[in-house]
This record gives C-alpha cells, sequence and structure tokens, in this order.
C-alpha cells in the first residue's frame, strides 16, 4: 500500500534523535613543525592523500622566503611524510597529480631536496613534481620567470597548467606541461601590462582572475579587448580556448582586484572581485558565468570590511562554492563561507582564535572541503571542534568540513534496519520513497533542507511513502528514517 505524505511541517509527539547531517567540521590536527610562516599550498589528492606546504623558519617579512615543509597526510590528518626543500625558496602553488604532487614556486639560488642540490645560481622559477613516496620525478627550471606568484592546477588529461610572471614581476605567462614535465604549449599574455592573481583549468580552457596596470586606456589580447572604464582600474575573468588563444573577457571596476579567485566546473565559471562601485564603495562580489562568458548571477560576499586585504581563496565542489577568508584586522577570526551552484548562501562557519591574516587554504575533495592554515593560540571551530596551541610560534593545521548527509558522533547503522530507494532522484514534483521490505512497527520519516531546518517529521508504517515537492524550492534535500530500535538511514534528493 502506498501512502501519500504533503511536505509540510508536522508535528509529532515522537522525539526523533537526530544526526548531525550537513556542513559540519569533523576534526581538524596540528603538526609539529614550530615557526611555520604559511601554509602556502593545499591539495587532496582523488585517493583522499591530503598534501599541504610552506615556509617555515623564515624572517617575519612578505612574501616569506627560506626552507620549505612539504606535508603528507592520511585522509584524517594523520601524518605520513614529511620532507624540506632546503634553500632561499618562496612557494608559488601545488595541485595533485595521478602520480604525486606538483610544486611551483620561486628559488634564490640552488636549493636541496633529499641531500641533492637543484638548479643553478641565478634567481628561476621552478616546477617540480614529486610521487607518493616524497622522491622527485622531475624539475623545471626558467631563470626568465618568476615562480613567486604562481598558480597550478591539473586538466583531464593530466596535463598540468601553470600561470607565472616574467622575471621582475612583468607580464604573465601560461605554460601547459605533459605528465613528463615537458612545455607542450605556452603563451605571453600581455607583455608588461596583465596582472593575473589566479587560475583556473578546465577541458583544455585556461580561465584567468586578473586586473592590469599603468596608464593605458585598454589591453588587446590576442583579438579581445580589455577596456579600463574610465579613470578606474580594471578587474577581468579572461578564458583562453584550448590553443590558450582569448576567447572572452568579463570585466568590472576595481581599486584592487589582487585578492581575485577563479574556480569552474563543467557547466560554469565563478570568480570572486572585489569591485568599486563609487569612489568610496568597495565591494566584495562572487560571480557566476557561463563557460561563453555570459553573466548568470552576481553576489555580495558580506565580510568585516569591505576593503581590507583579506587573502581569500576559494574551491568548488559538486554541490558548493567554498569561500574561506579572514574576517577581522586582529587575525583573530576567519570565515569559511558555503554557496550553492547558483550563488544562494546555504551556511557559514567560523574560525576563531590567533591564526594569521596571510595563508589560508582551502581544497575540496568529493563533497567535502578541507582548511589549513597556521595558528598561534587555541581555535575554535563554529563549536564543533577545538584545537590546542601547544608549541612555540605558528604551527600548521588542516581541518576537514563534511558538507554531505554523514551522521557523526551517533550509532552506526544497523545491519537489521530496512533500507530504502528514493525515485526519481532527482524529481520535480513527487518522490517516492520505498523500503525494501515492510516495517514491523513504525518508521520515523524526517527531512531536512540543506539549511538544517526540518520540513518533515512524522510516522510511516507502509511501504511507499509519496512525498509532493510543489511546495518547496529547488535544492538538495536530507530524508533519514529512523526506528528507535535498531537504527537509522540517510539518503539524499536533489529536486529540480
Amino acid at each position: 500500500m502506498k501512502k501519500f505524505v504533503s511536505l509540510i511541517i508536522v508535528s509529532c509527539c515522537l522525539a526523533l534523535l537526530s544526526p548531525v547531517l550537513a556542513q559540519q567540521f569533523s576534526w581538524a590536527n596540528s603538526f609539529d613543525l614550530p615557526h611555520a610562516n604559511e601554509t602556502a599550498a593545499l591539495t587532496v589528492h582523488n585517493n583522499g592523500s591530503i598534501f599541504v606546504q610552506g615556509v617555515f623558519n623564515a624572517p617575519i617579512s612578505l612574501p616569506y622566503t627560506g626552507n620549505v615543509y612539504v606535508l603528507k597526510t592520511s585522509e584524517t590528518g594523520e601524518p605520513i611524510w614529511q620532507e624540506h626543500i632546503t634553500g632561499s625558496v618562496n612557494i608559488g602553488d601545488m595541485a595533485a597529480t595521478p602520480d604525486g604532487v606538483a610544486i611551483t614556486g620561486q628559488s634564490n639560488g640552488p636549493f636541496v631536496y633529499q641531500g641533492q642540490t637543484y638548479g643553478p645560481e641565478d634567481y628561476f622559477m621552478f616546477v617540480m613534481h614529486i610521487n607518493h613516496e616524497g622522491l622527485l620525478d622531475w624539475l623545471h627550471t626558467d631563470i626568465t620567470k618568476y615562480g613567486g606568484h604562481t598558480n597550478i592546477a591539473v586538466g583531464d588529461e593530466n596535463e598540468i597548467a601553470v600561470r607565472t610572471r616574467g622575471q621582475y614581476n612583468l607580464s604573465d605567462w601560461i605554460l601547459i606541461f605533459n605528465a613528463g614535465g615537458n612545455i607542450i604549449k605556452s603563451k605571453q599574455i600581455v607583455p608588461g601590462l596583465t596582472l593575473i592573481v589566479d587560475m583556473a583549468y578546465q577541458n583544455g580552457w585556461v580561465y584567468l582572475n586578473g586586473g592590469f596596470h599603468g596608464t593605458a586606456p585598454s589591453v588587446l589580447v590576442d583579438t579581445i579587448e580589455i577596456q579600463r572604464p574610465g579613470n578606474k582600474n580594471v578587474g577581468f575573468v579572461l578564458a583562453l580556448d584550448t590553443e590558450l588563444t582569448a576567447s572572452w573577457v568579463a570585466t568590472d571596476t576595481t581599486y584592487n582586484n589582487r585578492d581575485g579567485k577563479v574556480v569552474v566546473n563543467d557547466d560554469a565559471v565563478f570568480a570572486f572581485i572585489e569591485v568599486q562601485r563609487s569612489p568610496f564603495i568597495f565591494l566584495n562580489h562572487l560571480k557566476k558565468f557561463t563557460l561563453d562568458g555570459e553573466l548568470l548571477a552576481e553576489v555580495e560576499v558580506s565580510l568585516s570590511s569591505t576593503s581590507g586585504t583579506k587573502y581569500p581563496d576559494m574551491a568548488i565542489s559538486p554541490e558548493y562554492i567554498a569561500f574561506y577568508t579572514s574576517n577581522a584586522f586582529d587575525f583573530s577570526s576567519h570565515k569559511l563561507m558555503l554557496f550553492d551552484h547558483d550563488l544562494n548562501l546555504v551556511v557559514e562557519k567560523s574560525v576563531d582564535g590567533l591564526s594569521h591574516l596571510y595563508s589560508g587554504q582551502i581544497a575540496a575533495h568529493n563533497s567535502d572541503f578541507y582548511i589549513a592554515h597556521v595558528f598561534s593560540g587555541d581555535l575554535d571551530f563554529s563549536g564543533e571542534v577545538s584545537l590546542t596551541h601547544s608549541a612555540e610560534g605558528r604551527l600548521p593545521y588542516i581541518a576537514k568540513l563534511i558538507t554531505d548527509e554523514t551522521a557523526v558522533g551517533l550509532e552506526a547503522f544497523s545491519e537489521n534496519f530496512a533500507t530504502f530507494h528514493v525515485f526519481p532522484n532527482p524529481a520535480k514534483q513527487f518522490a517516492t520513497i520505498k523500503l525494501t521490505e515492510k516495517p514491523l512497527t513504525n518508521i520515523s520519516l524526517s527531512i531536512k533542507n540543506n539549511s538544517g531546518q526540518t520540513i518533515v517529521n512524522q510516522l510511516i508504517s507502509d511501504i511507499e511513502t509519496q512525498i509532493d515537492l510543489s511546495p518547496f524550492p529547488p535544492g538538495i534535500y536530507h530524508i533519514m528514517l529512523k526506528n528507535p530500535l535498531t537504527g537509522f538511514s540517510v539518503q539524499k534528493l536533489v529536486k529540480h
């Protein structure tokens, strides 16, 4: 027998023990590396291994330059190995590859890795690949490039895209490497004028976020003209096709777009730009574009200040855009914000305690996110986990934010509890919950929206229950069935 249920808020006398569903910090680990200046880069491999790196024991001046730690941990943050790049090195970026991790940076002369000396006597930009055991596979150096502000990303065919600058920090270059470390494509954007600050790489296309300096009224990249809006500065998102030819550009007025960010998936391009709306109004905007450059949505990112330097970072998962940034001038608070892919704000999380304004990192793995930073005092992660500072100076840490329907801290799923199916999923108007067998007793049905609000709390006793979705907006909903005697089961339902 099928029972019909309308999705309305239902009062129920049964007290339901609800699991923690979405958007929660699940753990935070620190590492025994006193006097860490920064976490300059963070990436997560497909197998769940986490890589983090940065400079330590260096003078307190930006950019941090000195010895570098490269740390690999398990998916639960337990250290696997730690290696050092010894020299006068400034780290740019890092990205996971199928065989390990690729690293970019700048070295002021030769450096030492695992007892071997590498690189020329001059200043040079480098790209290096380290395998899963920490061994150096290959190294590319270039004395004509500057690697201190580089970006790196790995494409679908395991090609490695690097955005670097010319020596003396002039001009921007795109370099595409194959998996063996050989350059297969390269492009200089515009000599001496552009100032790219972030890069994304998807399906062979390169997406850039930046601006240009000088007094020129416009900059021409191939056939694409980037115009300066009046006497203001310009921030832009620029797309290069698979041949690294400029395809489209989107611009906005800005005071200083040095903190711009860009991420991309198969459907859209998402960019953060600090925009200038009048001589004295500065706003933080998150924008969504089609892959052809059409602006689809734009929202303001609410922070403690609209004009202070924030050093943000962004990451994208199948469900969310994550934005992580300083949210206080005294380094005592950071904010992590999750937006859905329509740029609706889903949740805000805080990381409170003494850390640092500079070098907070965020990376995605499946549906979850990892953040990494340095801290010098006890930290509180939205009241969900905490981290005690227990050594001298700054220590690096990694924390995990789960965003799926995983239940945390409650009893395990019971093998005796009947599981269920939801179909169709995704659904438009109606969805059906079907148990795999007829329940012996009443089952508690609880449905929450993606903000954690309960919209159904009711008993069911039939094998099939139909749900009317029409009163509710498109989004992600979490369905939990619970038998107080034997356990619970949770599934996700998507409404179009």
